[in-house]
């Protein structure tokens, strides 16, 4: 299944866009089991080519960054509110389905919780994704943190970690359009190679009949 919603967003979804990017992203952070840096890196890897320049970097702000941020942002307010509203009972019932696990939440609960120190450390975990995003979100809202710091540290921290993946995305993009012709004429040398042993196969066997 996860295979299939991820699919659906490679082929459907990133080719909209920006506005695609930005569904995707949600789609991402409320269906847990998605790897979190997938749609990140295949935004890179369709929308940013070419060498660096300015036209670049505002192509990775207006194509990769602002929608990635504001999708995740957006799709994690649904997980925090759900949280917020229904608690530990939630957790108890639907975590699994969610791919939030007791042991990550108590975990990450004690990094959280101390007053002013919970903006900086959800701008951390959400800029270098050590922590389950979904875990940091469903934290969050059973501490009730205060929704506008939960959503500046949230934008401003995936601000970077998003502008770091399609970083990584265009440079793949990069690395495979300097090498698809080589390996394409590779490919072709090979299957030639092939189909004249077939060739010499098939000629050698018709011969040894005769014989």
């Amino acid at each position: 299944m996860i295979e299939s919603v991820i699919l659906f967003v490679q082929e459907y979804l990133i080719p909209l866009g920006p506005f695609g990017v930005f569904l995707a992203a949600i789609i991402e952070e409320i269906v847990a089991p998605i790897p979190s840096a997938i749609i990140t890196l295949s935004a890179g890897f369709f929308f940013l080519s070419g060498d660096w320049s300015f036209g670049l970097a505002l192509r990775l702000v207006n194509n990769v960054v602002l929608p990635i941020s504001l999708g995740i942002t957006l799709g994690s307010l649904v997980i925090y509110w759900v949280v917020r509203r229904f608690g530990d009972p939630f957790i108890d019932k639907f975590g699994k389905w969610l791919g939030i696990s007791k042991p990550a939440i108590d975990s990450f609960r004690e990094r959280v919780g101390k007053g002013s120190r919970d903006e900086i450390t959800v701008f951390i975990v959400r800029a270098v994704p050590i922590v389950p995003s979904v875990v940091i979100a469903a934290v969050c809202g059973i501490l009730h943190t205060p929704v506008r710091s939960y959503i500046g540290a949230t934008f401003l921290g995936t601000v970077i970690r998003s502008a770091f993946l399609g970083v990584l995305g265009w440079q793949a993009g990069s690395i495979y359009t300097a090498y698809a012709g080589p390996i394409g004429k590779f490919e072709n040398l090979g299957l030639a190679i092939l189909l004249l042993f077939g060739l010499l196969w098939v000629l050698y066997r018709r011969q040894k009949l005769k014989l």
